[in-house]
């Protein structure tokens, strides 16, 4: 047994290889551009995380901690 991918509009499975040529490639297409999308997500998401490490780095080495204040005191 196969089975033959299909896609679901409006409740109905059609089976992709019975549309026309074009719908197909934009099914791909639509495939491709969710997985594009994803992955930028996790880029962002991955970039936020690594921006807000700097900027409390940033942080950190301008602002003197409570610790230190109290020391220099």
């Amino acid at each position: 047994m196969t089975d033959t991918p299909t896609i679901n509009i409006n409740d109905t499975e059609y089976p992709i290889e019975s549309l026309p040529i074009k719908t197909q490639q934009d099914i791909q297409r639509v495939v491709e551009l969710k997985e594009r999308s994803a992955a930028l997500s996790r880029e962002f998401n991955e970039t936020t995380l690594v921006l807000q490490a700097y900027e409390s780095a940033i942080v950190e080495a301008v602002e003197p901690k409570e610790e230190e204040v109290a020391e220099a005191s």
